[in-house]
């Protein structure tokens, strides 16, 4: 930026204080309406494992 030029930009201590204002006004919970059994939902960052199909009895490696 040049002098003279107009910032519209924030001092990080004024980013970390209205970051800090807004996150408290926010849930971190998030509500999902299902029927039991009908979804399953995973959340998984590790290592990958291999998939064991019941039926079938077939195993998939990632």
């Amino acid at each position: 930026m040049n002098v003279g030029q107009s910032c519209s930009c924030y001092r990080y201590s004024l980013y970390c204080e209205l970051f800090h204002h807004w996150r408290r006004k926010k849930s971190v919970v998030i509500r999902q309406q299902h029927t039991p059994g009908a979804k399953a939902f995973i959340d998984w960052g590790g290592a990958m494992f291999p998939i064991d199909y019941r039926h079938s009895r077939a195993v998939r490696q990632p």
